[in-house]
Parts: structure tokens; sequence; C-alpha cells
């Protein structure tokens, strides 16, 4: 498929199913670019001191992900704002995107899963719901931690999860019966683009010596109202900063 022109299949797919897998979107070049900026964003963090090792989540604490990092990089920014991704987003959504948060995920040999969760429980776009661009930044599958997804749950309402003691999936767990897993491999470039509904988890890390990076940005619909993160601080397709109305919190809906 052409990366910025979809077909009624794929915008079908889309709609009925919650995701759908674009590939090569980036060069290897890109990929490497922004896998290097990070490394030295994250050694930087590590020399300041403002990532600590802790004792009792020694790699939790060590890699955990680095979020918003758009608001202060210049590649990070124009990374996610990428014309390859907005004219992708275009043509899926049928308007302009905004950008609301990013995060890049280093996930190293012997990291956790994230449990099953649905992004617009902590987004809360209205109306519509959150569209996230997830970019494979090493090879992903079930091995080093790839995702998966719950198959028909992207229509679902949200459901407050069983647990839910952080946030982005991490110490959540929404309890999901019946639906078969759709395993998602991905190679660098290729990306991923979902809803806020479909519920999905990933794998923990079982391999010896491979990290699974990605990075992951969640846009809305320029026509969304409301969002409960960062309302002040969305970037349309030029960078601008863009407000929005605050949304109640999860819970309190």
């Amino acid at each position: 498929m052409s990366v910025s022109k979809l077909t009624i299949e794929d915008k079908r797919f889309y709609e009925e199913n919650g995701y759908l897998i674009v590939r090569k979107v980036f060069l290897q070049n890109d990929v490497d670019e922004l896998n290097e900026r990070f490394r030295q964003i994250w050694l930087d963090l590590v020399r300041d001191q403002k990532i600590k090792q802790d004792i009792d989540r020694p790699l939790d604490s060590l890699f955990s992900p680095l979020r918003d990092f758009h608001r202060e990089d210049d590649l990070v920014k124009s990374f996610i704002l990428d014309k390859r991704v907005i004219e992708l987003l275009e043509n899926l959504l049928g308007e302009a995107p905004l950008a609301i948060v990013s995060n890049y995920h280093l996930k190293p040999p012997g990291a956790e899963g994230m449990g099953n969760h649905q992004d617009n429980y902590n987004i809360g776009v209205s109306p519509d719901t959150t569209h996230a661009v997830w970019v494979s930044l090493d090879k992903a599958d079930p091995q080093n931690g790839s995702m998966y997804f719950y198959k028909g749950t992207g229509s679902w309402e949200i459901k407050t999860p069983d647990s839910a003691s952080g946030a982005w999936g991490e110490g959540e767990h929404l309890i999901v019966e019946g639906q078969e897993t759709i395993e998602l491999v991905t190679e660098p470039g290729d990306i991923i683009i979902f809803n806020g509904q479909i519920v999905h988890a990933s794998h923990p890390n079982q391999s010896l010596d491979r990290y699974r990076r990605a990075i992951i940005t969640h846009y809305a619909r320029s026509s969304s109202e409301k969002t409960y993160l960062n309302f002040n601080q969305l970037l349309d397709k030029e960078g601008n900063r863009v407000r929005r109305r605050l949304n109640s919190l999860p819970g309190k809906r």
C-alpha cells in the first residue's frame, strides 16, 4: 500500500477492527537517528540522576518510558509530526490530527509486559477517541515483547480496569474473556495505528539480548473538544500549541 494513500478497504478495516498496520513508513536511517537521539537523552538523564535505579524495580525504574520529549527536542517533534504519518492519519480520519502525548519505550531483555488496557481510559478524548501511532524501532515479536490486540474490542465502550494503580497500562488489568488475540509482528519502520477503545497488551521481553524499542504518539481528531491530559499542550501538524477543554477524570464521568 502507498504510505500516504490508503485504500477504501484499509479504511473499512480500521473502522471495523480498530487497528491497521502500515509497513515501511520510516526508513532505517530515520529509525537509527531517532534511536540514537533517545540513547543520548537517556544517558543525559542517568548522568544527571533524573533516572535512578530502584533496587526493587531494577529494570522498570532504569528503563521507564521517556515521555513527551517532543516538547523540548526538535528531532523528536519532527518525527511525531512527520508528514508521512500526518498524511496517513488525515487519510484515515478525514481531518487533521492533533498530537497529545508521546512515549519512547526502550523495553530491554527481562522487562515485563503491559496489562490489558484501553488507551482512551487514560487520555479521555471526546467526542471520538484517541488514535495512536506506534512506530516499531526494532523488530518486535512475542519473544522480545511485541503488542497484541483482542479481536472485536475496537468498538468497545471504555471500561474501568479491574486494577488501575498506574497509567498507560502500567499496573492495570482489564479482564477480557472469550476474545481471540491478534499477535503483531513488525520490522523497524513499520507502524501500527489503533484507536483508544481497542483492548491491547504487550508480552514481556523474554529474549536474551534484544531490545524492543518503539515510540508511540497519541493523536486526536482536530474536531475533538476535550481531553484529560495536556489540554493546553496539544500540537497541530505545523507544531503550534492548541488548547482543548479539560475533561473529567476517570471515575468521575
